[in-house]
């Protein structure tokens, strides 16, 4: 009856706290029961928690109070996307590269102009606003269409009616052609750059530049004489041929060092007179004397490497010419005789320092020198004019 008792209050037990229990027939697997899972209650059971994640260190406090940041739960919505505004209380989209284009493209073709095409963007719906300038030389521009050839003219304030990328042509109006001459008055033009073609409206542009020995080029003028200058961003007003004419400034020093030069050029090489020169101090030379080499000379002693000479040196070389260094020329032909006694076959030349450097009584004595050595080729040139147009009181040199 006790056990009874026991058995009844222990089933009571199970019942109340939610669980089944199977009997056992034999008292020794009393303790062998076996729980089953509870019964699942009609309603949907709150889940347990789950195990709070690992504590972050606070952050450090930054003076402004922010609402904590809450993960979302099954509960609570995620939060918003944001999205981008396009104006002032409109929504914009929510993907920047979903925002369209504000303009089209449009291409100015020169369409047989100068330079290369240029582009632009536009809005459809406003002015097409500054357009590029076009230039072709002989033309007139007129003005931006919408074909090649005919079509409709697009003027800055015409309004964008296309919504895609477009071409806008220059067009054209031929101007007749005119003919520029350059006149050197004297001088050499290049044959290529002697008469250019030009249109009413055009720049010249860069102008020719002759030559002219002895003269410095001072630019292109509308008379031979006076007149106005004209540059090359001077424009061409027609109508008519037009001839502009150099203008120059004589240079004495440039005018006969040019004569010497082209002169000396020509001489041919049976041609050339053999020369000694001789310092201040007797039997002593130089490999390299200008007053040689710029008429066209010969020095004998270019290729020695001692500077000491004797006499008879000098005369088994045969020089034709001997040229002597002097202080000055006051007592000349004493200083002309003493040389010749040494050099009796040879033509005997003083020269002082003035004659030897360069400067306008250098160039003078070059002059006078070579008229004696080389007289066919100076025919033309009278040491009197040259002495004056140099400036040149006493001369330098001594040729008897």
């Amino acid at each position: 009856m006790k056990r009874n008792v026991l058995i009844g209050l222990a089933l009571l037990f199970v019942v109340l706290c939610g669980c089944r229990a199977r009997l056992v027939d034999a008292p020794d697997r009393a303790d062998e029961v076996v729980q089953t899972a509870q019964p699942q209650p009609m309603t949907t059971p709150t889940p347990e928690p789950s195990p709070a994640p690992p504590q972050e260190p606070a952050p450090e406090p930054t003076g402004v109070d922010e609402p904590p940041e809450t993960a979302p739960t099954e509960d609570s919505p995620a939060p918003a996307r944001p999205v981008h505004a396009s104006s002032a209380g409109e929504p914009g989209p929510s993907e920047l590269e979903e925002v369209p284009s504000l303009g089209v493209t449009v291409t100015y073709d020169p369409n047989g102009g100068d330079g290369s095409a240029v582009r632009a963007v536009v809005t459809p719906g406003e002015p097409y606003g500054l357009q590029p300038e076009a230039v072709r030389r002989g033309y007139s521009f007129d003005g931006w269409w919408t074909a090649p050839a005919g079509g409709r003219r697009i003027l800055p304030d015409a309004v964008v009616e296309r919504a895609d990328a477009h071409t806008l042509y220059a067009h054209w109006k031929a101007r007749p052609a005119s003919t520029v001459s350059f006149d050197g008055c004297g001088g050499r033009v290049k044959a290529r750059d002697a008469i250019r073609e030009v249109s009413q409206g055009d720049a010249l542009g860069p102008l020719p530049v002759p030559l002219r020995e002895g003269y410095g080029f001072d630019g292109w003028f509308t008379l031979p004489e006076g007149g106005e200058p004209v540059g090359e961003d001077a424009v061409y007003t027609g109508p008519g041929d037009w001839i502009l004419y150099a203008h120059w400034s004589y240079d004495p020093y440039e005018f006969w060092s040019f004569t010497l030069r082209n002169r000396t050029q020509q001489i041919y090489l049976c041609q050339q007179v053999s020369i000694y020169f001789e310092t201040k101090t007797d039997q002593v030379t130089a490999r390299s004397c200008p007053l040689i080499t710029d008429i066209g000379g010969l020095n004998v002693a270019e290729n020695r490497e001692d500077a000491n000479v004797t006499d008879d040196w000098v005369l088994a070389k045969r020089p034709q010419v001997v040229i002597k260094e002097v202080e000055s020329l006051g007592n000349a032909p004493q200083l002309q005789a003493a040389v010749s006694a040494r050099f009796p076959e040879q033509r005997v030349v003083l020269a002082t320092g003035g004659a030897l450097g360069g400067g306008a009584q250098g160039l003078y004595a070059r002059l006078a020198l070579a008229k004696e050595l080389y007289g066919d080729w100076y025919t033309d040139v009278d040491l009197s004019v040259v002495a004056a147009e140099l400036g040149v009181g006493a001369s330098p040199i001594y040729i008897r």
